[in-house]
């Protein structure tokens, strides 16, 4: 079972550079081969609008010659200026801030659950001020936490007991994250929730078995 978080949500849909929108569709098809069931919760999908608005808000202001300039340069640029580098277009940006739409869209590459009861107002404060301590970034305050935090608290609340080993744990969140996933690990218990696509592949070669040697599959898992 895996909670998707927004980065990988938006490189699974093409929204970011093309190699991270490469990657994750290759991981992507990786866990549909596994029969994965995915989950996205209400909150995520808020804040991907909310990202997408932002962009175009700032974005706005360019001309059409400021674009041509950026899609010709050698400027390595990041999430939506290399997707609209790469093509995509303001109105299909836009399209995506409707909820419906988006949904539609996120469907039609999978199979996926809309996780719209989750409360994420009982999150302490505590919490989100050390995790935004701990991230340190301008743009990152108390409504992106919450986010995180919201994923996070809903897949403990998910977990069935305290599992022995990493491959009976049934319930991850996939993010691109981190130093979430850093701050996850500081602060939870054996195992943390928050997973790179790295540890999620290692963990699907640990549950393959296609190895006899178990104790390189865990270093494997330990490394990344």
């Amino acid at each position: 079972n895996i909670i998707l978080d927004t980065n990988f949500i938006l490189r699974m849909l093409d929204l970011q550079t093309e190699f991270d929108g490469a990657v994750t569709r290759e991981t992507l098809a990786a866990l549909k081969e596994e029969n994965a069931h995915f989950f996205v919760l209400e909150q995520t999908l808020d804040e991907i609008i909310r990202s997408i608005k932002n962009f175009l808000s700032d974005s706005a202001p360019n001309t059409v010659y400021t674009n041509r300039y950026l899609k010709n340069s050698q400027i390595k640029m990041t999430g939506f200026w290399e997707a609209s580098r790469r093509g995509v277009t303001r109105d299909v940006l836009f399209a995506l801030t409707n909820k419906e739409k988006l949904k539609e869209k996120i469907c039609v590459l999978t199979d996926v659950s809309f996780v719209d009861d989750y409360d994420h107002t009982k999150i302490s404060s505590a919490e989100i001020e050390d995790l935004v301590k701990s991230k340190n970034r301008d743009a990152y305050g108390e409504i992106q936490a919450r986010h995180d935090l919201s994923l996070v608290d809903y897949c403990r609340q998910k977990r069935s007991g305290n599992s022995s080993k990493i491959i009976d744990i049934d319930w991850w969140v996939l993010t691109n994250d981190e130093r979430l996933t850093y701050w996850n690990q500081q602060n939870s218990g054996q195992y943390q929730e928050c997973l790179t696509e790295i540890q999620l592949s290692n963990i699907i070669m640990l549950q393959r078995k296609r190895l006899g040697n178990s104790g390189l599959m865990q270093t494997m898992v330990s490394l990344s």
